[in-house]
């Protein structure tokens, strides 16, 4: 299949490239933007760009302008939410979406679209994590959630800090495992010197590209998560150790799709070193 200068721009905006191609049909590549969260990272890339039309980084614009209000919201009242795990013991971090624009692989919210923040607690922590934000006032959006801790991978929070102006949410994990579907592995994510950053409450980028490409094919069941790819792309990036990315492949249920799913990403973006 040959790819058209409209598919060859979202590649592009995708793989972070601020390049636009001739001969773009831009109402199809805008309304594909927007049905896949990607307006605001188009504007971020190429909105100064004078061969696009006006009318369609206006359209960029608005979406990237609200994605950072929404986004900021987000992420710091997530960071409130860590800080309180943090006083009662509990060691936790973000990833996913939110991590990356923390983390600066992207420039600003306005730029990756997210609509929630992912927290990760130790397994051993999870009622206590999920008692003290309940205790706080977090609203769950399941009333047994207490019940489900012992089974379940992860408990969902309205967030609080966001005064329900954005409707943000909290996605509390505890476990891991995107390939099984549902349960998850037992190991201690954030208790392993091998899948954290030395000295930080923070997965290595190994672990989190990992984490986002089993995350793609988890949404692959009823939509395409465009954001998740372009996550990846930018997590490859970061990653020093290369072994442990196959290492953990070999692990997964979905190794092999991850693998796939990583090549045909390197196809279209290079974002692989030579070596692999």
């Amino acid at each position: 299949m040959s790819i058209t200068p409209t598919i060859q721009f979202v590649l592009n905006v995708l793989a972070g490239r601020p390049d636009v191609p001739q001969g773009v049909e831009w109402s199809r590549a805008t309304e594909t933007l927007h049905r896949h969260r990607l307006a605001g990272m188009a504007y971020a890339l190429v909105g100064q760009d004078e061969s696009v039309p006006a009318d369609q980084r206006e359209s960029w614009e608005g979406a990237f302008r609200k994605q950072a209000v929404v986004g900021q919201a987000i992420l710091e009242a997530a960071k409130d939410a860590l800080a309180l795990l943090a006083e009662q013991g509990i060691t936790g971090c973000l990833f996913k979406g939110a991590a990356l624009v923390d983390e600066g692989l992207y420039r600003s919210a306005g730029e990756r679209a997210f609509s929630d923040a992912d927290v990760l607690v130790p397994p051993a922590h999870a009622n206590q994590a999920v008692d003290t934000l309940l205790e706080h006032g977090y609203a769950a959006w399941d009333p047994s959630v207490q019940q489900t801790v012992g089974w379940a991978d992860a408990a969902n929070f309205v967030l609080k800090g966001d005064g329900g102006r954005v409707g943000g949410a909290l996605d509390l994990h505890w476990r891991l495992d995107y390939g099984s579907l549902r349960y998850g592995r037992e190991s201690d994510v954030l208790g392993s010197g091998d899948l954290v950053e030395p000295g930080r409450d923070r997965i290595t980028p190994e672990l989190h590209l990992c984490i986002c490409l089993e995350h793609v094919l988890k949404h692959l069941r009823f939509r395409v998560h465009l954001p998740g790819l372009s996550d990846a792309i930018r997590l490859c990036g970061r990653v020093d150790d290369w072994e442990k990315v196959h290492a953990w492949f070999g692990e997964s249920p979905w190794g092999r799709g991850c693998r796939g799913l990583l090549m045909n990403l390197h196809s279209v973006s290079g974002c692989l070193p030579e070596d692999q």
